[in-house]
């Protein structure tokens, strides 16, 4: 616990594993001039051992360092250090953060030529994709699929939706698709993966899209809520069934 993040993690290192540590408003620079220079947050081992030759070992030799030695050593960066040193931060505190893109994938153990059973890994991937977009309140503007091949190389295809969605089945239908062209030649996967990016907020739907949508979405959150209440294997698809009963997952 301290004034400032700078400080609460540099308190947080010393406490660990389980304690707690409290450093006063007013008192950082006192708690951080003991301990060692490479305690300071955003000091690496490089930094470390060039103020080790300079002859500063601790926080505290480097809070009342030469400004100008510093800047010498270290440009504007000199400034900056001889400002945490004395335990002055003004990073804000974030407690959230916008998700990008949400994605599930595995590696098989041995290499899948089959069409049909990397279509079932699809929509079960799919399922979870979808499931974490409600949860999210996020909808999906594009569906993307990576593949790596037996010789380890990897690739990905992507597909933007005619209308951002988070209802399994357009993830599903868009990450099939692409599983089709993409192995339009033939071929074994090593590694399957599909993801939703592109996210926006709230449920946009076109004029002629909102019945179809709107029916899959309300199926969807039933089966979440079924999942949630009872767990996650109280309602399956009959196609992973098959798929779960011959012992592969």
């Amino acid at each position: 616990i301290a004034s400032n993040k700078l400080v609460a993690k540099i308190a947080s290192n010393q406490a660990k594993p389980y304690g707690l540590l409290q450093v006063p408003a007013g008192e950082e620079a006192y708690f951080l001039a003991s301990l060692p220079i490479s305690k300071l947050w955003g000091v690496g081992p490089k930094n470390a051992a060039r103020l080790e030759a300079m002859g500063i070992r601790t926080i505290g030799q480097l809070q009342t360092a030469p400004l100008d030695r510093l800047k010498q050593e270290f440009g504007l960066w000199g400034w900056d250090l001889q400002r945490k040193a004395h335990g002055l931060d003004s990073s804000p505190v974030q407690t959230e953060h916008a998700v990008k893109s949400i994605s599930r994938e595995t590696t098989f153990v041995h290499d899948v030529g089959d069409l049909a059973e990397l279509k079932r890994v699809a929509l079960a991937f799919s399922e979870q994709v979808g499931r974490d977009l409600r949860a999210e309140s996020l909808l999906a503007r594009t569906v993307a699929i990576k593949l790596r091949w037996p010789d380890f190389q990897t690739i990905t295809r992507q597909t933007t939706l005619a209308y951002p969605t988070d209802a399994t089945t357009d993830i599903y239908q868009a990450a099939a698709a692409l599983l089709e062209t993409a192995l339009k030649g033939g071929g074994k996967v090593r590694l399957l993966g599909v993801r939703a990016a592109n996210l926006v907020e709230g449920r946009q739907l076109g004029l002629f899209d909102e019945a179809v949508d709107e029916k899959h979405s309300k199926a969807d959150k039933a089966v979440d809520e079924i999942r949630e209440r009872f767990g996650k294997d109280a309602v399956r698809r009959a196609s992973l069934i098959r798929r779960v009963q011959g012992g592969d997952v």
